[in-house]
């Protein structure tokens, strides 16, 4: 009778093994699109870009700005 019992739960351990491997049981999705802290990463990303937009805009202004005063000091 023992020996029986413990066959059919090596049986129906090896199902639910075999079904867990087929169905794919605690794989995640390839490409999350929420972060850690919850927001959307197309959100924050755009975000950064355009942060990154007005700082490049910004420096090129201090650039051309000591270009002019460089090229307007007296000599």
């Amino acid at each position: 009778m023992l020996v029986t019992h413990d066959i059919f739960t090596l049986t129906v351990l090896i199902i639910v093994l075999i079904f867990a491997c087929c169905k794919g049981w605690g794989k995640k999705d390839t490409a999350p699109t929420k972060m850690k802290n919850g927001e959307d990463f197309k959100d924050w990303y755009m975000k950064l870009c355009e942060k990154n937009r007005k700082r490049n805009e910004e420096r090129l202004e201090e650039i051309r700005y000591e270009k002019w005063l460089i090229d307007h000091q007296q000599k």
